[in-house]
C-alpha cells in the first residue's frame, strides 16, 4: 500500500491514479499531536453524549455533516479542498454524494461476536472514504483488514449482485422510480465474501492497515475489507471516518 506525502496532496492526478490502480493510500502523520489530542476530545465527548453502545464498544453518525457548526473539528477536519477536489476527480466531477456522513467507533471490547462489518467484504453502496485512526492502531487493537488490489473485481460483485439498476446519489426521478419498482432492496445485496463468495475468500491475501495515530486512510469501497478485532485486554481504538458516495 503506498504512503503518501502530505506535499503531494494537491498532485490530485497522481492520487486518482493510485485509487484507480490500487484501490487505498494512507498519509502517515496526516495531523499534528495538538491537532489529533482536540479532535480526539470532541469525539470522545460526542461518544459520551449521544453515542450508541454496541457490541465493541460505542459508535455514533452525523448525517448532513455540512449542518454541523462551523468551529466544529470534525467538520474543519473533513472540509480541507483536497479531499473535495479528489473526490470530484474520482467521480466524473459530479459532486452529488460528496460530505455525506460522518461515523465514528470507539472499539475497547471484544466479546467473541462478529459483526456485519468484520466479515470481508465489500460496500454495498459505493463511497470514497476518509478514514482517521485518532489513536495509534495496529492488528492487536482493531486496524481492520484489506485485500490489495481487490477494487475491480469488488465493483464487478456489486454490479452483479445489485443486477440492472444500482442506487447512485446522481440518481434521476425517473430512475428513483424505476429502482422502487423494480429494483432490489439493500438488505438482500450480497457483499461478504465468505458467506456470498466462499470460492473467493483467501484470508492468506489479506494485510492490516497500521498507523499511528494521525493516519489518514483513503479508500474505494469497493476494496475488500472488514472491520478489525480488539485482540488485547485494555486496548482501544478510536476512528473517524467520513462517507462520500460515488455515482
Amino acid at each position: 500500500m503506498e504512503s503518501i506525502e502530505i506535499d503531494k496532496l494537491t498532485d490530485l492526478k497522481m492520487l486518482r491514479q493510485i485509487l484507480l490502480d490500487q484501490g487505498i493510500f494512507k498519509i502517515e502523520s496526516y495531523l499534528s499531536s495538538s491537532e489529533i489530542v482536540e479532535l480526539k476530545e470532541e469525539v470522545l465527548k460526542n461518544h459520551e453524549t449521544f453515542g450508541n453502545s454496541y457490541p465493541f464498544g460505542s459508535t455514533y453518525a452525523i448525517n448532513d455533516p455540512k449542518r454541523l457548526p462551523n468551529k466544529s473539528l470534525q467538520k474543519n477536519f473533513f472540509s480541507k479542498p483536497w479531499m473535495k477536489e479528489l473526490f470530484l476527480n474520482y467521480n466524473n466531477k459530479i459532486s452529488k454524494g460528496f460530505f455525506n456522513s460522518i461515523y465514528s467507533t470507539h472499539d475497547y471490547k471484544f466479546d467473541g461476536s462478529i459483526g456485519r462489518n468484520g466479515y470481508l467484504h465489500f460496500d454495498r453502496n459505493v463511497s470514497l472514504k476518509y478514514f482517521l485512526y485518532l489513536n495509534d492502531v495496529t492488528k492487536e487493537n482493531g486496524a481492520f483488514f484489506i485485500q490489495p488490489n481487490s477494487h475491480k473485481l469488488g465493483k464487478e460483485l456489486r454490479e452483479k449482485a445489485w443486477g440492472k439498476f444500482i442506487p447512485t446519489p446522481n440518481d434521476n426521478f425517473l430512475k428513483k422510480v424505476l429502482l422502487k419498482l423494480f429494483g432490489k432492496h439493500f438488505s438482500v445485496v450480497k457483499n461478504r465474501l465468505e458467506l456470498d463468495y466462499p470460492e473467493l475468500y483467501d484470508p492468506k491475501k489479506l494485510i492490516p492497515v497500521e498507523g499511528r495515530a494521525g493516519t489518514l486512510i483513503v479508500f474505494d469501497s469497493d476494496v475488500f475489507h472488514q472491520g478489525g478485532k480488539i485482540n488485547k485486554k485494555g486496548a482501544e481504538r478510536i476512528v473517524l471516518r467520513m462517507h462520500n458516495y460515488l455515482s
